[in-house]
This record gives C-alpha cells, structure tokens and sequence, in this order.
C-alpha cells in the first residue's frame, strides 16, 4: 500500500508522478521534467502514440465488431515479441 504525503517538497500523489508532473521546490517556482524527457519514455510513447493513431483509423474504417476481433492479436505478437525480443516465458 503506497501512502502519499503531501509537502513543499513533493507533490500530492502516490509513487513516483513527480517524476512526469511538475512539481513545486522550496523557493516557490515550478520544476517541470518535461523540459528534458528521458529517452526511454519517449521511447514507449513513439509506439504508444502510433498504435492509438491506427487504432483510431482502424475504427473510422471498419465494423466495430470487426476491429475488436484484432484486439486480441496485439496480446499475441506482444507475448511473441517479448519471448524473442527479451527472452520471456510464456506463461
């Protein structure tokens, strides 16, 4: 169970979401991450981005009952990526 504490020094939510927010330092001004994102979150938000854009294409072109139907492909060539790519089980 994470307990969030608020202070001058951190922000009012549970984990670590001042890593991604701005958050307030003791002299009053704002820090903000985003001026200087790490790579590796733009890395995971490239791929994010592009899968909801052909989402949203898939469903302007097609059958909703048909779209769904591929929903469960991306659990498949995610497991089978992840068995190649970083040599998980399946299971």
């Amino acid at each position: 169970m994470m307990i969030s504490t608020c202070s001058v020094e951190a922000s009012c939510v549970p984990g670590n979401a001042g890593d991604f927010f701005p958050v307030p330092r003791r002299d009053g001004e704002w820090r903000s991450p985003a001026r200087n994102p790490s790579p590796a979150i733009l890395a995971g938000l490239a791929p994010y981005g592009f899968g909801t854009l052909l989402w949203l294409n898939v469903l302007a072109k097609t059958k909703l009952s048909q779209a769904y139907a591929f929903v469960r492909l991306g659990y498949v060539l995610t497991a089978v990526l992840g068995y190649f790519l970083f040599d998980d089980a399946f299971g």
